[in-house]
């Protein structure tokens, strides 16, 4: 396990004094890994970036980022952020934003025009970098936001709906330089509802819900052994101990662990019941969100 490059212990926030956007939340964030933040709107996901980037104040709680507490100068200027609905003044070129980007950045004069033009050719960005941002589109716009967070190498990146808007390919740049950043030792947090995206390239999920972490891990790690499977017969088997459904002229029935799939093919075979199919459903990492939360609610409500 590589070393944690950022530590929170017991995180609140309130907004209005009624609001608890996030409460008593603990996380550690390790370097060189790909952590994703999962949840539904209003979950809280965006509070906590905002607080990592001390855009926002936490009511209580501990914040360390890269051995420095939350409320010190200069955590900031370690981390590269896009943030969600990325827009530029729509007056400048994309070449003129990235250049005054570069430039509040502290970036040598003599490097930038390199750096922008070396970001911009990995994006397929470089044919519109004389042309007024305002004639963008949402996809090419949400490039420009990456190019400006990739024009300084930082210890921590953190992106906000990513790949939000762009096209398969486009996706699959995103995830490509994702990829490279971690390889160079950076650590990655994403905020993103595209799971099927996120789950090519995060290490692990954190799932929040109502301000809570309700579960975090690598994602084989939370899906293991949450496959299902479905014996199909041609007819009824008449088994009092497996519950048999019709199903599109045929009979299914589910089972949940391989040691019931085991027994129930044992008594098919004893009975002499010929299985038509086995289908495996694999979960995915969509599936184990939504259980995730489905059960949160139900708990809450018992309560």
């Amino acid at each position: 396990m590589h070393e944690k490059l950022i530590e929170i212990k017991n995180l609140s926030k309130t907004y209005s004094g009624k609001i608890h956007a996030l409460k008593n939340v603990s996380l550690d964030v390790y370097s060189g890994e790909v952590l994703a933040l999962i949840g539904l709107n209003g979950a809280g996901k965006s509070t906590l970036v905002k607080i990592i980037l001390q855009l926002i104040w936490l009511d209580s709680g501990e914040l360390v980022l890269n051995n420095k507490y939350f409320g010190k100068n200069g955590i900031r200027d370690s981390v590269g952020y896009l943030p969600e609905l990325f827009k530029a003044p729509p007056t400048m070129t994309g070449y003129r934003f990235l250049k005054y980007m570069g430039e509040l950045s502290g970036i040598p004069e003599d490097d930038l025009n390199n750096k922008i033009k070396n970001v911009c050719d990995i994006l397929d960005l470089t044919k519109w970098l004389n042309h007024l941002t305002k004639k963008y589109s949402k996809g090419m716009m949400l490039k420009l936001g990456i190019a400006q967070t990739l024009l300084k190498d930082y210890t921590l990146y953190i992106f906000d709906e990513p790949t939000e808007g762009l096209d398969p390919m486009g996706r699959k740049i995103v995830r490509d330089i994702i990829k490279k950043l971690r390889e160079k030792g950076s650590t990655i947090i994403i905020n993103s509802h595209l799971l099927s995206e996120i789950e090519l390239v995060a290490d692990r999920f954190a799932i929040i819900h109502q301000g809570e972490i309700i579960n975090i891990g690598k994602v084989e790690e939370l899906l293991h052994g949450k496959s299902t499977y479905d014996v199909i017969t041609l007819s009824d088997p008449g088994l009092s101990k497996w519950k048999f459904f019709e199903h599109n002229s045929m009979w299914k029935c589910s089972v949940s662990t391989p040691e019931e799939l085991n027994s129930l093919l044992n008594d098919l075979n004893n009975y002499s019941v010929k299985v038509h199919n086995i289908i495996v459903n694999t979960l995915n990492l969509e599936d184990l969100f939504l259980q995730n939360i489905f059960k949160k609610n139900v708990d809450c409500n018992k309560k």
